[in-house]
């Protein structure tokens, strides 16, 4: 079971959203953090060291990340235009 989840998301806004909806879907004893970013370019430009970062730190077995962007057409991700 996983007892703690990282959220990386783009934005404030997100991250309100997460808030709100969470508690209600997570179930007991799940914990979670959330870190919010200015923007995709923002996160993707820090994405790398952040995973670096959270690997050195070795997660337990019980923690996992989730990386969360919405789809629009300014990716600001590699290879974007």
């Amino acid at each position: 079971m996983v007892a703690r989840l990282i959220f990386l998301v783009e934005d404030a806004s997100m991250e309100a959203c997460l808030r709100a909806l969470l508690p209600r879907l997570m179930p007991k004893g799940c914990h979670f953090e959330i870190n919010a970013f200015q923007g995709k370019p923002d996160l993707f430009k820090q994405l790398e060291k952040r995973l670096r970062g959270y690997a050195r730190r070795r997660l337990g077995k019980t923690e996992r990340i989730v990386v969360l962007v919405d789809l629009d057409q300014d990716t600001g991700g590699p290879g974007s235009g």
